[in-house]
């Protein structure tokens, strides 16, 4: 399963990458901290597993 990471440490760019390849369909999972748990809308997506709340 094609997979990357979204976190704070990123660049913006690099963020944006991630996030467009994901909406794209080129990434299948995305594991992310909290900074992405708010504001996403990615009509694509079943599924999400929160695992710690934001806190």
């Amino acid at each position: 399963i094609s997979s990357d990471v979204l976190h704070g440490n990123l660049s913006q760019r690099k963020r944006e990458y991630v996030l467009t390849n994901f909406r794209q369909g080129k990434i299948r999972l995305l594991i992310t901290t909290d900074l992405s748990a708010r504001g996403l809308d990615i009509p694509q997506v079943d599924l999400v597993i929160l695992t710690s709340p934001p806190q």
